[in-house]
């Protein structure tokens, strides 16, 4: 399932590279035609922080994507 998040600054941005980072399974961020690993600060950076992104958490657990909806709630511009 994937989630709409958008960044107000890269402090911001930054966090949520941390967050995604503590997962061992992939996240990944939508950004246009591009699909950008979110555990790279460099490639979340490199998106436009002003424009909504979707994220993904690839697994199947529930908790996970339970756990990962809920984090990324601070995310919602």
């Amino acid at each position: 399932m994937r989630i709409p998040v958008k960044f107000k600054d890269a402090t911001e941005a930054s966090k949520f590279v941390v967050i995604c980072a503590s997962y061992e399974c992939d996240v990944n961020i939508y950004y246009k035609r591009y699909i950008i690993d979110a555990k790279s600060i460099l490639g979340v950076l490199s998106c436009d922080l002003q424009e909504h992104l979707e994220v993904e958490l690839l697994s199947d657990a529930a908790v996970l994507q339970d756990k990962f909806q809920k984090e990324m709630e601070a995310f919602h511009g």
